[in-house]
């Protein structure tokens, strides 16, 4: 029963019910209230899902821009003279920039690893909400179970106290 899917649990029991409520079994509002647990079981398995993946593509831009951090700008300009300005202020700067820009890629390359360490245990969270979801599932199918054979055994009573009543009454 653990290889099945949640999916394919919330089928059988759904069918099951199906089955049970037509032929009478069931009592007033098990269904209701049978909706509402599979409703909160597949929202929580569903839960979180996406979120890896964006945060993974947000990650991964985050370590990109890292990699882009140079010190370096284009001297290009639009003023007359701005060029070169720019060029003799780039020569100046450069041993400091640079310093700067290693100082602020070492500091960005700790937080894309402290995010990379969220990302991965908010996936560990993610997968053991899955296995509880798959154990509540289960549970809730063995509930069914049992509620299938309250429901058999009560039928065969009240056919027992049925039989009973006309051999009194006879």
């Amino acid at each position: 029963m653990s290889n099945r899917t949640v999916q394919e649990i919330v089928v059988e029991i759904q069918d099951r019910v199906a089955r049970r409520r037509i032929a009478g079994d069931y009592p007033v509002g098990l269904e209701a209230e049978l909706e509402a647990e599979f409703d909160a079981i597949l929202e929580m398995t569903h839960r979180g899902q996406d979120r890896v993946e964006s945060m993974r593509d947000l990650l991964q831009n985050v370590s990109i821009q890292v990699e882009r951090i140079s010190g370096s700008t284009p001297v290009k300009s639009r003023f007359p003279g701005g060029r070169l300005f720019h060029k003799v202020t780039e020569r100046l700067s450069r041993r400091q920039i640079r310093g700067l820009a290693s100082q602020t890629r070492e500091a960005q390359e700790t937080v894309a690893r402290l995010l990379t360490e969220i990302v991965d245990q908010f996936e560990v969270q993610r997968l053991s909400d899955e296995r509880l979801m798959n154990k509540l599932a289960n549970s809730v199918l063995d509930r069914v179970v049992v509620i299938d054979q309250l429901a058999t055994l009560v039928v065969e009573l009240e056919r027992r106290i049925r039989v009973l009543e006309a051999r009194s009454d006879g």
